[in-house]
């Protein structure tokens, strides 16, 4: 098991709070359909701050969100770690969330938020196991 530093541990912990607390307040954001638009934003920037805190770990945290994407689609998805689910669950968040951000009329459905949050709640389950597995608690 590789550890890290205890500066890139930090990096990584404050990158991974940061996704719990994004996903705890899109679970909260589901009690009306006027705030499904926000929840589906914020489960997405739980997954974003999930796998920020992975490439924290990894020494490879870029500046742009295509960058973390395309970094962590190359090095992490498909490994026992982040298995190929976890490619999928994070590709279908991303096309919903351009769905809403390109349409400003579109209203997601209960059932589409549901999916967004329990993708971001799977790759954070995934990211808190990958960082104690390199010695980092969160």
């Amino acid at each position: 098991m590789g550890y890290v530093t205890d500066e890139v541990a930090a990096k990584a912990q404050e990158l991974y709070k940061r996704g719990e607390f994004k996903l705890e307040a899109a679970k909260h954001a589901t009690g009306s359909k006027s705030t499904y638009r926000d929840c589906a934003e914020l489960a997405f920037y739980a997954m974003l701050f999930g796998i920020k805190a992975v490439l924290a770990v990894d020494d490879a945290l870029p500046e742009t969100q295509d960058e973390c994407f395309e970094i962590f689609s190359a090095f992490h998805v498909g490994t026992p770690e982040f298995p190929e689910e976890a490619w999928v669950r994070l590709d279908n968040l991303i096309k919903l969330r351009g769905v809403d951000v390109e349409n400003p009329d579109y209203q997601p459905e209960l059932a589409d938020v549901n999916t967004q949050i329990e993708s971001a709640e799977y790759m954070l389950l995934l990211t808190n196991m990958f960082l104690q597995s390199k010695g980092v608690d969160v």
